[in-house]
């Protein structure tokens, strides 16, 4: 619980942030992969790869979300990660970075504190 609060404390910033870019320019803070990454085949046609593509959004234009909501018995679970670099907000993970050439679908845990 302390590392969920602090956590949400630590995207403040972000929040307000992005808000206020888009209360000036409008827009969209929840949004599918596909409004950021729309180059991306599989984001821009989510027909091809659906499956880890509904466990995706974004919030904002840097904060990828991947959450498993309709199956709470799993570990682990695919998520997709368009073409790019993608960091970590994870302590454990040592905040690493990863980069794709193309989308790839990678295995993830998928608890509710796992995020």
């Amino acid at each position: 619980m302390k590392m969920a609060i602090q956590n949400k404390y630590s995207l403040i910033r972000y929040y307000y942030t992005e808000m206020i870019l888009l209360s000036g320019g409008g827009g969209s803070f929840f949004k599918p992969l596909y409004f950021v990454n729309g180059f991306d085949d599989v984001t821009a046609n989510p027909g091809i790869n659906n499956a880890s593509l509904s466990n995706n959004f974004m919030l904002g234009d840097a904060l990828k979300v991947g959450v498993l909501a309709d199956d709470v018995g799993k570990d682990t679970s695919q998520f997709y990660f368009p073409a790019g670099t993608w960091c970590s907000m994870k302590i454990n993970d040592n905040y690493g970075c990863a980069t794709y050439e193309t989308g790839t679908n990678i295995e993830k845990p998928s608890k509710a504190y796992d995020y």
